[in-house]
């Protein structure tokens, strides 16, 4: 079944082979579950037996990003079960619960980000990068490798949207406003050409020798901006890009326009933003009104 999974995912999903072998991979981690504690077949499984699962990913200390991507995955893999008329109902499709509050992505509040692109010094050319790396994860909502794969000809500022290359080398449009605008244009001109005095790659985002930004650099200085600004949340490049699709969800955009900005291949991976939205509506009921 696994292998037949792996041939729709590469044929008709036109997934790349790192993210098929994700999907692979949570699989086989559900399947030694399936095995040892749930001891059913597949069509002998039911709804609370994937959120067993999720417990029991918890109990072993994943992270919330590992747990929530493993959820998205079984989903889409008993959706495909249904489509192959391997079982009867689709019994991920209605897949909500209050134990999935405790595996949602975390993000962060409009007032976290103001304090992070507040931090820096526009005058002086990393931090001007560093703040804009920040505003393009988090108003674009990319993903790190869609990052560091711009290009200084990837904003087109006739239409106002932004080319990007997501999973399995799909291209999308992302449309940005205008302070992006006014810090793409300026990075550009001024900013970059400081910091390629020896290296010009064709990439847009460079350290101060020039060269091509690492992930791993990207990642730390979110580490180190999260510190200054003191905020205790685990900040990673991902956390940006959840906070865009949460702020869209809160007020009021479309799930199915979340899924193309985001560049989702299956709304299933964007339907995890309604939990969230959920998760922070029961948090404020519980914290002001007096009855909750």
């Amino acid at each position: 079944m696994l292998s037949q999974f792996k041939l729709y995912l590469s044929l008709e999903r036109g997934l790349s082979s790192n993210s098929i072998d994700a999907y692979i991979n949570d699989l086989n981690d559900f399947t030694v579950f399936q095995e040892t504690q749930l001891k059913k077949n597949l069509k002998a499984i039911r709804k609370d037996d994937l959120l067993d699962y999720c417990e029991d990913c918890k109990s072993r200390d994943l992270n919330d990003s590992t747990i929530s991507r493993r959820l998205v995955t079984l989903k889409i893999f008993f959706r495909f079960l249904h489509q192959e008329k391997i079982i009867a109902k689709d019994i991920s499709e209605h897949l909500e619960s209050a134990r999935l509050s405790r595996i949602l992505p975390d993000y962060l509040s409009i007032e976290e980000i103001e304090k992070l692109l507040q931090l820096y010094d526009e005058s002086i050319p990393l931090e001007f990068r560093n703040k804009f790396i920040i505003e393009l994860l988090y108003s674009c909502g990319l993903r790190i490798s869609e990052l560091c794969g711009l290009r200084t000809d990837s904003f087109n500022y006739e239409s106002g949207f932004l080319r990007v290359k997501g999973k399995g080398s799909k291209e999308r449009s992302i449309p940005f406003g205008t302070q992006v605008v006014a810090m793409s244009r300026q990075y550009i001109k001024s900013i970059r050409p400081q910091l390629c005095k020896k290296n010009n790659p064709p990439e847009l985002i460079v350290s101060n020798n020039g060269r091509p930004l690492t992930r791993s650099r990207v990642w730390q200085f979110l580490k180190e901006a999260a510190h200054k600004a003191e905020i205790s949340k685990n900040l990673h490049p991902h956390v940006l890009r959840h906070s865009f699709a949460s702020h869209l969800l809160a007020n009021n955009a479309d799930l199915r326009i979340i899924q193309e900005l985001l560049g989702h291949a299956d709304i299933a991976t964007t339907e995890i933003y309604t939990h969230v939205e959920k998760t922070r509506l029961q948090n404020i009921h519980q914290k002001f009104f007096p009855r909750a």
